[in-house]
């Protein structure tokens, strides 16, 4: 049986679990918001099953020996590297093959290597049958990694063929990760995930709470957990919106709320290369302090998915989705990362939502930008918050879109 002991780093919780091998492995706790949690049930009833219920001996693409995920790969008709071509980014996730089939979530990290690992919270993934055929729409999980890599798309996830299962997963077994942002570091890639357990009461659909934040240390080459660092704040604070570097310094946004659409950003840092490490400081409306529960308030009125990037002359821009499942993608702008910021105001007027369906937690992709384009992603689900049926995956996929980069600073 594993041994667990705790230490503290910079006001979180650093729980380190050492194996019978002695092998130790640093646990810990994130947050980010995503909808349709209570269908998990509903819809593994409604899934395909494998022709004469056998277990493949294999994905179709089989996993690196040394991989600790299933990886199912598929290629699309054209590469996905341009904010200047927003269609192919769909195009690339809606490809017809193994994998991801319909998520929402859609962040993205740029990986050291030229890749990007896309990040996504409830996932509906296709499988591949024993008999070679493909499984459409024929598992359900709580969050999926998609490595891209031109028009080459590889999703992660545990569990099997028969029986698929999340990317990653919190110590506590009754709560699952929707995920944060992350950043590339070093032999590392850091990643919050929020942590989310079912709610007793409330329309199914909507009967979740976020219960903390983790950041999770995975390997860079292989991507496997290597810790969980539980963030400071517990339930009503979420960590990792938003992480970004700049000379000196790594910043991570996240966002403090009582509850309905009432969030505020809140900002802590700490030293280039050394997130998940070295002690955060947080801003307090004057100085940096080591209290978490000093955070200030350096904006209000963002979504609980925003984004935060540079503009192309040097501001801090902070993007965010219209409040109350509006479209619109509004900015506010600094000269430093913990403001003061500028009003928000309007850059584009989001995606034409079909009817009885919703658009929620936009994000920017800075990596992508080109020709003065940026892209933008905007989740969609059914307005009931349920799962979309087998036959109804394209509703539950993102849209992206091509903004102007300038309009960041005008």
């Amino acid at each position: 049986m594993p041994i667990v002991g705790t230490t503290p780093l910079g006001g979180a919780q650093l729980t380190q679990v050492t194996s019978r091998s002695g092998a130790r492995v640093a646990v810990a706790a994130v947050g980010a918001f995503a909808l349709a949690g209570a269908a998990y049930a509903g819809y593994r009833l409604l899934r395909a099953e494998p022709p004469g219920g056998i277990e493949p001996t294999r994905p179709s693409t089989p996993a690196a020996p040394t991989s600790p995920y299933l990886q199912l790969t598929r290629t699309a008709a054209r590469p996905a590297t341009s904010a200047t071509d927003p269609a192919s980014f769909r195009q690339l996730l809606a490809t017809d093959g193994p994998g991801w089939a319909a998520a929402d979530g859609t962040i993205s990290v740029p990986l050291a290597d030229g890749r990007t690992l896309w990040l996504f919270g409830d996932t509906i993934v296709n499988l591949p049958g024993a008999d070679g055929s493909l499984r459409r729409g024929a598992d359900f999980i709580r969050n999926s990694a998609v490595v891209h890599d031109g028009a080459t798309a590889t999703t992660l996830m545990t569990g099997t063929t028969r029986d698929a299962d999340a990317f990653v997963k919190p110590a506590d077994p009754s709560e699952w990760y929707w995920p944060g942002h992350g950043i590339a570091q070093g032999d590392d890639v850091l990643v919050f995930m929020g942590r989310v357990r079912e709610t007793v009461g409330g329309p199914q659909g909507w009967n979740f709470e976020g219960v903390g934040t983790d950041l999770v240390r995975l390997d860079a080459v292989d991507l496997s957990m290597q810790e969980r660092i539980a963030m400071p704040g517990g339930h009503g604070t979420e960590w990792g919106t938003a992480v970004l570097a700049d000379a000196t310094h790594t910043y991570v946004y996240g966002f403090q709320g009582g509850g309905g659409f009432d969030r505020h950003a809140i900002v802590a840092r700490a030293p280039k290369g050394e997130l998940g490490d070295a002690p955060l400081e947080y801003w307090d409306g004057k100085r940096w302090s080591p209290d978490p529960e000093r955070a200030a308030h350096v904006a209000d009125g963002v979504s609980n998915s925003f984004s935060v990037v540079r503009t192309p002359e040097g501001k801090w821009a902070m993007v965010s989705q219209e409040l109350f499942f509006g479209t619109g993608l509004q900015v506010r702008t600094a000269d430093a990362p913990q403001g003061p910021w500028s009003a928000w105001r309007t850059i584009d007027p989001g995606p034409t939502k079909p009817p009885g369906a919703i658009s929620y937690n936009a994000q920017v992709h800075p990596t992508y930008t080109d020709d003065g384009q940026l892209l933008a992603s905007w989740n969609m689900n059914r307005a009931d918050g349920q799962l979309p049926g087998p036959d109804e995956l394209d509703q539950y996929r993102p849209v992206f879109r091509s903004i102007d980069a300038d309009l960041l600073d005008r």
